[in-house]
């Protein structure tokens, strides 16, 4: 998973190689789409099924092709 070193006293210290995301998948892209297969990014699970229910309210036949996918980023890189 992700290796941290944080320390709230010296912001200088802090160290963070990965990070974990909540990636709103499109099931219907492709995944050498120029902008990735990804709708939306949120750092919290919550607020991804959040975003799909609130899709699903407006738009049920669109959020029956999206999903929510855990993906491990590297710090200060193009993922």
């Amino acid at each position: 998973m992700s290796r941290e070193a944080i320390s709230t006293a010296r912001p200088e210290s802090v160290i963070v190689s990965s990070v974990l995301v909540y990636a709103i998948i499109d099931l219907r892209s492709s995944p050498d789409h120029p902008l990735g297969d990804a709708v939306e990014t949120f750092i919290r699970r919550d607020d991804a099924e959040r975003f799909v229910e609130e899709v699903r309210g407006d738009d049920p036949e669109l959020a029956s092709h999206l999903r929510v996918e855990e993906r491990e980023l590297e710090a200060g890189g193009r993922n």
